[in-house]
């Protein structure tokens, strides 16, 4: 863990954050301030708890059911990069640009990093038909996630070793529109 993340309390932002910002997004040094600025009316303590990021997050996709809720919660574990149960400004900016600005790949990445449940570096088919079965229910689409789940690994699982790697997804997300389409739910 790097030394930035180290105090979980701290509200200033220090200039090896602005950097590590800059390295990662293509966001320019006022851009991150006039951002921070706004974060921190929104989070004073510079920390975005779980359950306020998921009232936040919801705001931003459609719908109100328990499903949205669940998903927003492998959100969370996404952006909650150190695992500290809380978003900082850092995590919430980068994980924010790749959500709008970043290349497919990072979007890609991204999304694997919310399937990926038990955070092992690979999807199992558990995993894939635990998030279809949200990602269905939110897209009121009736089809059966442990089916369709099956049929994804049949087609982009190329070692066929029952589980997706960080590569194998993107490379299949990137191949097959419709999975890339059907992963994310908005």
């Amino acid at each position: 863990m790097d030394q930035r993340r180290n105090n979980a309390t701290r509200t200033n932002l220090t200039e090896e954050d602005i950097e590590f910002i800059i390295a990662n997004t293509d966001f320019e040094r006022d851009q991150i301030l006039e951002w921070h600025e706004e974060f921190r009316k929104k989070c004073p303590n510079n920390r975005l708890n779980k359950a306020n990021f998921i009232k936040f997050y919801k705001s931003l996709i459609p719908g109100d059911s328990p499903a949205e809720n669940n998903f927003c919660e492998h959100v969370f574990s996404a952006f909650d990069t150190d695992n500290n149960g809380y978003i900082d400004f850092s995590e919430f900016l980068i994980a924010f640009w790749i959500r709008a600005k970043g290349s497919l790949k990072e979007k890609l990445s991204w999304l694997f990093d919310i399937y990926d449940i038990d955070k092992s570096n690979y999807i199992t088919p558990w995993e894939l038909s635990r998030m279809l079965k949200l990602v269905l229910s939110m897209k009121n689409i009736s089809d059966d996630p442990y089916s369709l789940a099956k049929q994804i690994f049949d087609d982009i699982d190329r070692s066929k070793d029952g589980r997706l790697t960080r590569h194998e997804f993107i490379a299949g997300c990137t191949k097959y529109e419709k999975y890339r389409n059907l992963f994310a739910p908005f």
